[in-house]
């Protein structure tokens, strides 16, 4: 039976849905670790709070990823706001606890992490948690394989140690979306802790069924996308891919997002998010890699174009203070007519 590819093109004819809404909110405190979701988040200059504001490190210091390790998946946090704690649980150990707040009395060191891969970034100060978190977290990952770009195996090392760390805020430090990955078109307070690109990744259900309606024998979870805001309501599957502008709130509670990048997806999609396997066909990431690449002949559509087949949109909210919370409308206030985001922010314009 022949199948129907919908034109992707078209969606910039189609009207504004009246009624997107945010379906779900989530945050991932521990870099590529569990995620938890929420019913309403304030906004830090660095995205959703507590996203992303902690991490993994092996001894030289280099940001852990699921790309490295497929079993941080297996690592599932809570968050005690009133308490100021985060507490870890993970298969076979006893759940582990540590401070938000007050690292230093806790006994917590002053270091420096490194981010690898594509957005190589250097000496981000951070706060390296105590021993015991280190033995917790090398108990679980030492030995276990990742999965490259390409989906092969990466061997651990039995030898190998990790460590927990902490963004540290009070350094003065700013970490910037990167310009030579996706960044061209941020703006200067466009600013992250450790997540890989942007402090923001918006998705919507519709695109995720056009997924499930491809992907052979495989329901197809939201949680291997691992987005922080999903939406409901668009007119189609994909759309997202013009939305330039969008507001977000309810009666007077606006939060404005700019959809900078579409994500190229690695091989994360292909890990199942509560057991840490790869899936043995490599699904959905290999379907995506059939209809979701980008035609970019003329380089018009930046360097993440090349990178992966899409699914979600990059966006940046400009360090602003504010609420989002699920339920809320969401509007688009401003399309891309260009054939990507990115060749339509270059064209227009960042600032």
């Amino acid at each position: 039976m022949r199948r129907v590819i919908p034109l992707l093109g078209l969606s910039a004819l189609l009207p504004n849905s009246e009624d997107m809404r945010v379906v779900d909110l989530r945050i991932y405190p521990v870099k590529s670790c569990g995620g938890i979701s929420l019913t309403s988040s304030r906004m830090a200059p660095t995205g959703l709070s507590w996203d992303r504001t902690l991490a993994v490190v092996d001894n030289e210091g280099n940001i852990q990823t699921q790309r490295q390790k497929r079993r941080l998946a297996t690592i599932r946090p809570s968050l005690d706001l009133e308490a100021g704690t985060i507490t870890l649980n993970g298969n076979g150990v006893d759940p582990l606890r540590v401070p938000l707040r007050g690292c230093e009395a806790e006994g917590c060191q002053r270091s420096f992490a490194q981010q690898g891969g594509g957005a190589r970034v250097r000496d981000m100060p951070i706060w390296l948690y105590p021993r015991a978190a280190s033995e917790w977290l090398t108990r679980i990952l030492a030995g276990s394989p990742g999965v490259s770009i390409d989906g092969d195996e990466r061997p651990g090392k039995q030898e190998e140690r990790f460590h927990l760390v902490r963004w540290d805020e009070t350094a003065g430090y700013s970490r910037r979306v990167m310009d030579n990955v996706g960044g061209d078109n941020a703006r200067p307070e466009d600013v992250v802790a450790f997540p890989d690109l942007y402090p923001l990744l918006v998705t919507t259900r519709e695109s995720l069924e056009e997924v499930n309606r491809r992907v052979p024998d495989l329901e197809v979870g939201m949680e291997r996308f691992r987005p922080n805001i999903v939406v409901t309501g668009s007119p189609e599957a994909f759309d997202e891919d013009k939305w330039a502008v969008v507001e977000v709130g309810e009666n007077g509670r606006v939060l404005t997002l700019r959809c900078l990048e579409s994500d190229p997806r690695c091989q994360v999609p292909s890990i199942d998010q509560q057991t840490g396997e790869k899936h043995p066909q490599l699904e959905p990431s290999r379907t995506l890699r059939g209809f979701r690449r980008v035609f970019d002949p003329f380089g018009k559509a930046g360097v993440l174009a090349r990178a992966g087949p899409m699914f979600g949109v990059y966006a940046a909210h400009g360090g602003q203070p504010g609420e989002v919370h699920v339920g809320d409308a969401v509007r688009v206030v401003e399309r891309s007519d260009a054939g990507s985001l990115h060749e339509y922010w270059s064209r227009r314009g960042a600032k």
